[in-house]
């Protein structure tokens, strides 16, 4: 599957425009006529009962009949098209789904008769009438001969670029030179002291602004709007310090609620809120032609700088790091002098799941937790318990602890980040959690009964 796949793709790559048409037709031959996997061409949006059918072969191979009978000797396939053949040389799989069974085998003779071909097969026992017949294999590709083929496809790559690709490329081979000179001038800028910080803190609930200190330039609000709080955003923008004011946007945006969203986008904008945090690509066009500040979120992080340079051809300025990263990978992506504009979050729930499959009714508890029955095993996991939140149609798991790295805020500074974030999202607006938040981020000391997550390991 991987083979033909990437055969399929790499003879696109390096056609050239005359030739591309044909050799477009051919890659999808290739691809069609691949039989590990059953072809999909869309992602999955919105709910659907049979989605994952576990008790359904998967990923078997293509389809081609049934058993239409079982001897001691044998088996008798009926094709489901009159037209498809089975030739010897071909590798078959029959599956019994009720018992997830599963038996391949290479044919090397056959009888035939209409539709229906009659193949030796020892080892029938398990399996019954109607069960379906997969082709995995055909004759005419030979696995072992493979290695040959990729050499084959390594030598027509060589000898076509030899002296140099000719065709203009959408991305330019430059880049790595780009990547080197983008931040050059922040390069051996640092942000070690107890000054010049700017602290991020993302709420959704418009209660906190009565909580929280009236933003100033050493700290940036940014409410995450959702569709659940759209109704908030009014508030927002009535705020008399919109300038420091950000507004980020969901991962997800449904397709029947894209206009609603542009609405509320424009509105915020025409009452002075130009500054945004975006979580997906589509989003962009949400500020076509606006003069906004747009920053990077969570589910649009950066994990290089070549993540970052391509945000900032569209017109990003921040890149937020993800939840996951680790400190060994966030200083190097600051090689650059990407640090000055990079923001990391050091405190908050991490939302590890997001679905529409899961629903309210399948939860019996409030919090999630660790299924194993050897209590001895569950000394082993760490952050084995999560809470299940639901908020626009979706389920979100967040940890029952929350991710707290204020004691790390000395590392990244001496990289040169000197932006921070603290996430109060899925949070109750509470003064004295804030008061200890502050303290604890001043201090640059973790709060009790929060977890580290992957702040020490390596990205895997």
């Amino acid at each position: 599957y991987v083979y033909r796949a990437v055969k399929a793709y790499r003879m696109l790559i390096d056609a050239s425009e005359s030739d591309f048409e044909n050799v477009l037709k051919e890659a999808k031959a290739i691809l069609q006529s691949d039989t590990a996997r059953e072809k999909t061409a869309c992602l999955f949006s919105g709910r659907d009962k049979d989605i994952f059918q576990p008790q359904k072969a998967q990923c078997l191979g293509n389809l081609i009949g049934t058993i239409e009978a079982i001897t001691d000797t044998g088996i008798t396939v009926k094709m489901l098209n009159a037209k498809d053949e089975i030739l010897e040389g071909d590798r078959l799989r029959i599956s019994n789904p009720a018992k997830d069974t599963t038996i391949a085998f290479k044919i090397r003779e056959f009888s035939k008769e209409g539709s229906t071909f009659l193949i030796p097969f020892g080892k029938s026992e398990g399996f019954s009438c109607g069960n379906p017949v997969f082709k995995t294999v055909d004759k005419a590709f030979d696995q072992k001969n493979i290695e040959q083929d990729i050499d084959a496809i390594y030598e027509n790559y060589s000898k076509n670029n030899r002296h140099g690709r000719k065709q203009e490329l959408s991305v330019s081979q430059s880049y790595t030179a780009l990547i080197s000179n983008v931040w050059k001038e922040f390069k051996k800028t640092s942000a070690s002291g107890d000054g010049g910080d700017t602290l991020w803190v993302k709420f959704d609930n418009i209660q906190w602004l009565d909580v929280l200190t009236q933003p100033s330039n050493g700290t940036r609000h940014i409410f995450s709007l959702k569709k659940d709080n759209l109704h908030q955003s009014e508030a927002i923008a009535d705020k008399k310090y919109s300038s420091h004011m950000a507004v980020e946007l969901p991962p997800f945006i449904g397709q029947r609620d894209t206009n609603l969203f542009k609405e509320y986008v424009d509105a915020m904008v025409s009452r002075g809120i130009r500054k945004w945090v975006l979580n997906n690509v589509s989003q962009f066009g949400f500020f076509k032609d606006l003069d906004c500040e747009l920053s990077s979120g969570h589910f649009l992080y950066v994990w290089n700088a070549y993540a970052a340079a391509f945000l900032a051809g569209i017109g990003v300025k921040y890149y937020t790091t993800s939840w996951e990263d680790d400190f060994l990978n966030i200083r190097k992506m600051c090689g650059p002098g990407l640090g000055k504009f990079l923001v990391v979050y050091l405190y908050g729930f991490a939302p590890l799941v997001r679905s529409r499959i899961i629903t309210k009714e399948m939860l019996s508890e409030e919090i999630i937790r660790d299924g194993s029955p050897d209590p001895e095993k569950r000394e082993h996991i760490a952050n084995v318990s999560f809470q299940p939140v639901f908020e626009s149609e979706l389920a979100l798991l967040i940890p029952e602890k929350p991710v707290n790295i204020f004691t790390a805020r000395r590392k990244f500074k001496e990289c040169g980040i000197s932006m921070f974030g603290i996430d109060l999202s899925f949070i109750k607006p509470e003064a004295k959690l804030w008061k200890t938040l502050l303290e604890g981020y001043t201090k640059q000391e973790n709060i009790v009964n929060s977890v580290k997550f992957n702040f020490k390991r390596g990205v895997k």
